[in-house]
């Protein structure tokens, strides 16, 4: 009796944190999907080419420019104007 307290209270904690963890990875990837949405049609200079931001993937972290070129995230996003 005791070890079904015991096992029903353990199962009830892991789905707990197994929710937890899915709301935090949806709120990560709905915020970068947010932050790539606002990069799409803007432009940028790189190696003298004026290019547009087309595409982006989230789960790749990089955006495509319009010669067809991906680039990473993390560089476009702090890439000085």
């Amino acid at each position: 009796m005791k070890l079904i307290k015991i096992f029903s209270i353990s199962t009830t904690i892991l789905f707990i944190v197994c929710v937890v963890v899915m709301i935090w990875c949806f709120v990560r990837i709905n915020n970068k999907e947010k932050i790539a949405e606002g990069k799409l049609g803007s432009t940028i200079i790189l190696n003298k080419d004026t290019l547009t931001i087309i595409d982006y993937s989230i789960f790749e972290e990089n955006y495509t420019l319009s010669n067809g070129t991906k680039v990473n995230m993390f560089y476009l996003n702090n890439l000085k104007k």
